[in-house]
């Protein structure tokens, strides 16, 4: 176990909302019917895109999604 956790309660809230915003928009994409759920490997990339952004110092809400969502390649 960690002595000191590596994320804080609000950097945890803030990944999470980042995340959750990040598949909010690749499931609103315009263009098609209603968007099929992300598949399982594009909610992964996300996710760590978004741990390694806020691990390496990024804060705001719109710069981790905006890293999250950087040349991703969309697949439903």
């Amino acid at each position: 176990m960690y002595a000191r956790p590596p994320f804080t309660a609000d950097q945890f809230a803030l990944c999470y909302r980042a995340y959750a915003a990040a598949l909010l928009d690749i499931q609103n994409q315009p263009g098609g019917p209603i968007a099929a759920p992300p598949t399982d490997s594009t909610c992964l990339m996300l996710a760590l895109r978004v741990i390694e952004a806020s691990a390496n110092g990024v804060r705001d809400l719109p710069g981790l999604k905006r890293l999250a969502l950087a040349n991703l390649n969309v697949q439903h």
